[in-house]
């Protein structure tokens, strides 16, 4: 496991797609309960399946095809506090944790609680139709040009016109989005940035107006081979995650996220 002296990690989000409907329980839903009260995810709604929420992603390729009218039909249990939202449901499971001081890693922060309700729902391997695992970075920087001393030309792309391109205007904002393969996993990353403004206090009584950009960094690593060990699939999936991750840097930028330093970004 790789040693990352910083990270940019807003949420992490996997799910598990199901080849047709599943039945749950009562019973089953019961023991799910208990599972995240023991975790203190101890809030509790319903609610209907929304075909964009739930079924859109970066693919160029959509991996089910539902009707919305069918989709309405079909209702999820959501558990969650401010750390995580627990979705269950007949045709898929989806664990969103925000990054926090509590996140320790994938393994040990995440893993652990997906693995202990999927193993409550007793699905058989053979029922799983897709198995992804999505990081979403955010940073920012108070103009791109230091974005760009840690971030590889290629990941920022904001000289592709050359020196009079300019991006200090309003509602300026760039995107990427490729669909490859890596590692015999396949990926979604998408790279978005946006140019955006605050008010900060500058003393007790006053605010200015600061400018910032804003870099997003998503990316989705997903199977849909034939699941024969879901639990060493998910470990090898958040490995190519931070290979990715890791592989977004410049050299300068490589260098202070194996050691200890800075990378002059704007905190909150």
């Amino acid at each position: 496991m790789k040693k990352f002296h910083v990270n940019f990690l807003n949420s992490i989000i996997t799910r598990i797609d199901y080849e047709d409907q599943i039945k749950i329980s009562d019973e089953i839903l019961l023991k799910i309960k208990q599972i995240c009260m023991k975790h203190e995810i101890d809030k509790i709604e319903n609610r209907t399946i929304d075909l964009e929420r739930d079924f859109s992603t970066n693919d160029a390729v959509p991996f089910r095809d539902v009707s919305e009218e069918y989709v309405k039909t079909v209702l999820c249990k959501c558990y969650y506090n401010e750390e995580f939202m627990i979705e269950i449901n007949p045709l898929f499971m989806r664990v969103i944790q925000k990054s926090s001081e509590k996140y320790e890693n994938y393994e040990l922060s995440h893993l652990s609680i997906l693995k202990e309700i999927f193993d409550t729902l007793d699905i058989s391997n053979k029922q799983i139709l897709r198995v992804s695992i999505k990081k979403v970075d955010e940073i920012y920087y108070e103009d791109i040009e230091t974005m760009e001393k840690y971030f590889k030309q290629n990941i920022i792309q904001n000289k592709i016109f050359g020196e009079k391109q300019n991006w200090n205007i309003p509602q300026s904002e760039s995107k990427i989005i490729q669909n490859f393969e890596y590692d015999k996993f396949r990926v979604n990353f998408c790279r978005y940035i946006d140019r955006g403004m605050i008010r900060e206090r500058c003393d007790s009584d006053k605010y200015v107006d600061k400018i910032l950009y804003r870099l997003f960094l998503d990316y989705e690593v997903y199977s849909r081979n034939d699941i024969e060990n879901l639990y060493n699939i998910l470990k090898e999936i958040n490995g190519v995650t931070e290979e990715l991750f890791e592989e977004t840097f410049s050299e300068k930028g490589k260098q202070i996220l194996y050691s200890e330093g800075g990378f002059e970004n704007y905190v909150f």
